[in-house]
């Protein structure tokens, strides 16, 4: 009797156990839902409000990290800004060829203290030309504001 009661309590604890809360927010953009698309320049023009809340931005791919395509900068052109765009769990990894394609990115707004690095992920490298591509990754500037990538869409060229 002890055993049964063990096999049908063993999976609800599992669950339970497994449904600890991360430090970071779990909040996500259903697929499919209306969700106003707003460009780099707007963005950065009031971050703040936008800081933990989820946030889909429009913009094009000038750089993907090529070690492990963990990031990508997405750029407003006509003003020249950028913004990091960092791939979640649910993104394997950004592919080179998204260089130069127009894509709408949907994820939550982080922000970090000035020259913190902690949420810029632990890459390892074999060779010292991938540690200073991957120091154009994080950016030569102080990064403040970044995506927690959960999906993205490469906008369709009319």
């Amino acid at each position: 009797m002890r055993s049964i009661i063990f096999l049908f309590a063993l999976p609800v604890l599992l669950a339970w156990a497994c449904s600890g809360k991360s430090d970071r927010a779990t909040t996500q953009i259903p697929v499919g839902e209306a969700v106003q698309v707003i460009t780099v320049h707007d963005l950065l023009q009031d971050p703040v409000k936008y800081v933990d809340q989820p946030v889909a931005i429009g913009g094009t791919v000038t750089h993907v990290c090529k070690h492990a395509g963990k990031r990508l900068h997405l750029t407003d052109i006509s003003e020249g800004e950028n913004i990091r765009v960092e791939a979640g769990e649910s993104i394997v990894r950004f592919e080179r060829e998204l260089e130069g394609s127009n894509i709408v990115a949907y994820g939550i707004l982080r922000s970090t203290a000035p020259g913190n690095t902690a949420h810029a992920g632990d890459h390892h490298h074999d060779d010292e030309g991938d540690m200073e591509e991957e120091a154009d990754c994080v950016s030569s500037e102080t990064v403040s504001y970044w995506l927690d990538g959960q999906r993205f869409e490469v906008e369709k060229e009319i």
